[in-house]
């Protein structure tokens, strides 16, 4: 399984997520927490995280896009249901990213955004999906809700982020 990295931090009607400081930095710290919690959930091997997949594609650059810059965007949320072809270019990006990888399956969380949650509280929902690279078709999508916080910044998504990797739990 691979780990794309998180790919966007969505405005809120709140301003947590321009109150996040600077997005990429966000992002990246988000991505330091999934894999840290995907590690104590699952047995490594076979896993393939942000850092090398951004490596494999430094190293490949004609074969490989920027993991940090997947055409999510143009996707809508009905494009992210269980058995929902992948549409392209993220299709051929997801799978020119798993062939130079032992993976098969991307985990792409695909955004995540804060909602209110009582007077100065949020909570964080994250959007995510698994993919099937080579058949390029979506196996499972939804939405992850963390805990409810009072203070903004990469640890008010944590919650989401621990549930999310707690789906991958092997007993």
């Amino acid at each position: 399984m691979a780990v794309a990295p998180i790919q966007a931090l969505l405005s809120d009607t709140i301003g947590w997520s321009t109150g996040a400081g600077d997005q990429s930095a966000f992002l990246r710290s988000v991505d330091d927490e999934l894999e840290r919690a995907l590690r104590d959930s699952v047995r490594p091997a076979g896993w393939v995280y942000p850092p090398q997949l951004a490596r494999s594609a430094r190293r490949n650059p004609t074969v490989v896009s920027d993991p940090y810059q997947l055409a999510v965007a143009g996707i809508g949320a009905s494009q992210w249901k269980a058995g929902a072809p992948l549409r392209e270019p993220l299709a051929s990006q997801l799978r020119a990213m798993v062939a130079l990888t032992p993976a098969r399956y991307v985990l792409i969380p695909v955004s995540v955004r804060f909602e209110p949650a009582g007077a100065g509280a949020a909570r964080a929902s994250l959007h995510a999906a698994v993919v099937d690279a080579r058949g390029s078709i979506v196996l499972w999508a939804g939405n992850i809700h963390g805990d409810t916080v009072s203070a903004r910044g990469p640890a008010a998504t944590y919650g989401a982020v621990h549930r999310l990797a707690a789906l991958f739990r092997l007993p």
